[in-house]
C-alpha cells in the first residue's frame, strides 16, 4: 500500500511543479540585505545663500526598510563637528543639523548625511553646500 501512494505523491508533485514557483531555501534570517539605507537633505532642498546671524537648522532624513542603524553627519568648513546619531532600527530617522553661522561670513559650509543599516550597508552621501553672507 506505501508504494501506491508514493507514486500518486510523486505524480502530484511532478504535475504541481509547472503551475506555481519552485522552493527556495534562504538563510535562517531571510534573504540577505543588500541596499542601503537612503539619505535625503530636505531643508534646504538645493545648495543656498544663509545670512549671517542666527544658527541655521538643515533638515535631514535617513531611510531603510530594514532598519537604520547609524546617522553621520560630516561638516565641512567649520570646526563644529556632531557625533554618530543612533537609528535604533527605526525605518527613518529625521535629524536636524545647527550650523553657526554668526562670524562666519564668507564661509562656505558643506554638509554630507549619510546612513548605515542593521545589515552593515552604508549608503550613499547626501551633499548641501551653504554659503554665508
Amino acid at each position: 500500500m506505501p508504494n501506491k501512494w508514493s507514486g500518486w505523491l510523486a505524480l502530484a508533485l511532478i504535475a504541481g511543479c509547472g503551475e506555481r514557483d519552485r522552493l527556495t531555501f534562504q538563510g535562517p534570517d531571510g534573504p540577505e540585505d543588500k541596499t542601503p539605507p537612503v539619505a535625503l537633505i530636505d531643508d534646504p532642498r538645493q545648495d543656498t545663500v544663509i545670512a549671517e546671524g542666527p544658527e541655521f537648522l538643515v533638515g535631514a532624513q535617513v531611510s531603510d526598510a530594514s532598519g537604520v542603524d547609524t546617522v553621520y553627519v560630516d561638516l565641512e568648513g567649520t570646526d563644529h563637528e556632531l557625533l554618530p546619531l543612533q537609528g535604533n532600527g527605526q525605518d527613518t530617522v529625521l535629524v536636524g543639523i545647527p550650523i553657526v553661522t554668526a562670524g562666519n561670513h564668507g564661509v562656505i559650509v558643506t554638509v554630507q548625511v549619510f546612513g548605515v543599516d542593521l545589515a552593515g550597508n552604508r549608503g550613499q552621501r547626501a551633499i548641501r553646500k551653504l554659503t554665508i553672507e
